[in-house]
């Protein structure tokens, strides 16, 4: 499942050229793996752009939420900065679909 806030897609123009990426293990009723992508605006603060939920935090998931997100209208420019904590199957995918981005 893929979840984009409309309007924090729309206003992303106007926050600054950070997105924040991570995933985080499901537990108890519900498992697998939830992956966000983090925006801040103008002010400072997070802003939740979208999330995704995933059986597993492995390349072709990571592929999926990635272009998922480029999908939703997220523009790829050479001021986009991408943070992350270089997990399992996000490196590897992240050049192929935001060229230049490692």
């Amino acid at each position: 499942m893929f979840l984009a806030y409309g309007p924090c897609i729309a206003r992303f123009s106007h926050y600054r050229p950070l997105i924040g990426l991570d995933g985080t293990f499901l537990t108890r009723k519900y498992l697998g793996v939830l992956l966000c992508a983090i925006g801040i605006d103008a002010k400072g603060a997070l802003i939740l752009i979208a999330f995704g939920l995933v059986g597993a935090e492995n390349e072709d998931n990571w592929f999926w939420f990635l272009q998922s997100l480029l999908d939703a209208g997220i523009q790829a420019s050479s001021s986009l900065i991408f943070v992350s904590d270089r997990k399992k199957g996000l490196l590897p995918t992240m050049s192929m679909v935001f060229p230049g981005k490692e």
